[in-house]
């Protein structure tokens, strides 16, 4: 984990981080639905990098749950498969 700092909460900065994803993807597909093209280009990137620092952020929480579930790394590796198969 980074120097992230926010009360005693040992989850708070993989919770900061996805909120602030999904904050971006909200703003994102504001933009699409009002035609805004320009904007959806401008946040782009900038959702792309906040879900790249919100998955590198729950790294530890994945590879513990592979380590303790029975069969864990082909379930997950499954799980990403449909993930990359159903994402937008």
């Amino acid at each position: 984990m980074s120097d992230f700092h926010h009360g005693h909460e040992p989850r708070a900065e993989e919770i900061a981080l996805h909120q602030k994803y999904l904050t971006l993807e909200g703003q994102i597909d504001a933009a699409r639905l009002e035609g805004d093209q320009a904007e959806a280009r401008r946040l782009t990137p900038l959702v792309k990098r906040a879900k790249a620092r919100w998955i590198k952020a729950t790294q530890p929480v994945v590879d513990a749950w592979i380590a303790k579930t029975p069969n864990g790394k082909a379930l997950y590796e499954e799980a990403v498969a449909l993930i990359k198969k159903y994402d937008k």
